[in-house]
């Protein structure tokens, strides 16, 4: 009988949903948005050849053996909002808000005979989008770099599910995201923190297997 050593490879992922994120970890400074993400995802394989019999007369052919089949490496890039804050300036009191593109190698394990999976990784964050307003309107005399810094890096711990439907697969997921290093100018330490929920489909990009007797 013919078994799979690998699913195809590399995988599309596409996704997006809700965010709720905060720079204080308090409820007044909790703000909720949008996400979207793109990634590339791969069963990683150990770069040394074997051959594998395909056939009761001694064909063979090359494979590149996995790692293991239950994992998956994934470079994904998101636009994620990363919380509000409130400064007072000039004797006014501004709300602050930043949008990143977020660069996110991870790795996933996918749970056997289970269609869950667990994940983690780091994220390196570049400020796409500063603005500071009062009262609703957008302040346009005074710099937001003056008050946030441009570049975030943390950490990812994640958890999802992805069941397969025709030759798609849907993903859910949970991830929570923690920022390492202090993204305000000011004397106040803020660090960035999100609970982004996603949904979307996964689909591979070459349809190629390994397979044996």
């Amino acid at each position: 009988m013919y078994s799979e050593l690998t699913a195809q490879n590399p995988y599309l992922e596409l996704s997006g949903g809700l965010s709720v994120s905060s720079l204080h970890f308090l409820p007044r400074h909790i703000r909720a948005g949008i996400n979207a993400q793109a990634g590339i995802g791969i069963c990683p394989y150990i770069p040394e050849k074997r051959l594998i019999p395909i056939d009761t007369i001694g064909n063979a052919r090359n494979s590149h053996p996995i790692i293991d089949e239950n994992f998956r490496a994934y470079l994904c890039v998101s636009y994620t909002p990363k919380g509000e804050t409130k400064l007072n300036i000039n004797n006014q009191k501004v709300k602050g808000e930043t949008y990143y593109f977020e660069i996110k190698p991870q790795g996933r394990y996918y749970i056997p005979l289970t269609p869950f999976y667990l994940g983690g990784g780091l994220y390196m964050g570049i400020a796409a989008s500063k603005s500071l307003t009062h009262n609703g309107q957008r302040i346009k005399d005074i710099d937001p770099k003056d008050y946030y810094r441009t570049v975030d890096v943390g950490t990812i711990i994640s958890g999802g599910c992805e069941v397969g439907v025709g030759h798609t697969r849907i993903v859910g997921e949970i991830a929570i995201e923690k920022g390492l290093f202090n993204v305000s100018k000011t004397s106040d330490k803020k660090h960035t923190f999100a609970i982004l929920l996603n949904v979307g489909v996964s689909m591979t990009i070459l349809d190629k297997y390994f397979k044996h007797y």
